[in-house]
């Protein structure tokens, strides 16, 4: 772990962190190189918004473990990983939250969760909380307010920090068709995104000759990105989906678990994760579809 005499636990955290920075280089390549290595996932972090959160949970840990425990180091604290993490679920985090932090120790470390033997629990869809019901900071904003934004992400599905970077030029038209331009999406992925049509004429809008200005310069923290994400999602699913009947079985995507009985249209929904920027049609089918058989 290096030298950490006389080094306070934050610094030590800080330091950690800091030495695993891969920022410019490809995850996606560092993933393939994991893999043939028979690893888990990668040892470096590509990007500072992982970063942040790492340091931040990873300061939790420290603090909790010199407090409760009078760690000096973060070696002396690798021991105390388990508990930390019960007291976590005696909170009543969520699993997703709890998964995250167990990462974010496991990435200071060096190493996976699993190499750690760490027990979590499981991460069930049912268990789904995000932006599938009115949650209590909905309350604390009028939505009439911030229309044109909401629109606008109803209209393209961005990410919140999707959304945060976009600039007026990022907006393209061509003939009756508006995609907008995500230059860094999750992973750093640069893709095109088709607007819905009756989003058109609002998204166009924005668009202007102020090379570099962004489209919305603030974007309320309470505002529910995710579930406008869902909207467009769905949308767009509708208006991509097949006949089901008209579908081979190799055609069509079968829910599993509680979302047994819901069957989608596998090229529809291909389409659709590749606008959100996922790739992945069991994530559509799981974090975004819901809304259809409200």
């Amino acid at each position: 772990m290096g030298r950490t005499k006389n080094k306070s636990m934050k610094w030590q955290v800080q330091a950690l962190l800091l030495s695993k920075l891969c920022i410019g280089q490809s995850r996606h390549e560092a993933k393939k190189e994991a893999k043939n290595e028979g690893k888990s996932t990668p040892d470096g972090i590509y990007s500072w918004a992982t970063y942040n959160t790492y340091k931040k949970h990873c300061m939790y840990f420290a603090e909790w473990c010199k407090d409760i425990h009078g760690c000096r180091t973060i070696e002396d604290a690798k021991s105390y990983i388990q508990e930390y993490v019960d007291s976590r679920i005696n909170k009543g985090l969520s699993a997703w939250t709890i998964k995250m932090e167990a990462s974010a120790i496991a990435k200071m470390y060096g190493c996976s969760t699993s190499e750690l033997d760490l027990n979590t629990p499981d991460r069930k869809r049912e268990n789904i909380k995000r932006s599938r019901k009115s949650c209590s900071h909905d309350k604390h904003i009028s939505k009439d307010n911030y229309k044109d934004i909401i629109d606008f992400c109803k209209g393209c599905g961005l990410r919140r920090h999707e959304l945060a970077q976009l600039k007026t030029e990022n907006i393209m038209i061509e003939k009756s068709n508006v995609y907008v331009e995500v230059l860094q999406g999750k992973g750093g992925k640069r893709r095109i995104v088709e607007v819905l049509p009756r989003y058109r004429g609002h998204i166009k809008s924005y668009q202007n000759d102020n090379i570099g200005e962004y489209v919305f310069k603030k974007i309320p923290q309470n505002l529910d990105i995710h579930s406008y994400r869902a909207s467009y999602a769905c949308e767009l699913y509708k208006t991509l989906e097949r006949p089901l009947n008209s579908l081979t079985r190799e055609q069509k995507y079968y829910c599993k678990g509680d979302l047994k009985g819901n069957v989608y249209d596998k090229r529809a929904m291909l389409k659709v994760s590749e606008m959100l920027g996922h790739n992945r049609i069991n994530v559509i089918a799981s974090n975004y579809l819901w809304d259809l058989h409200k």
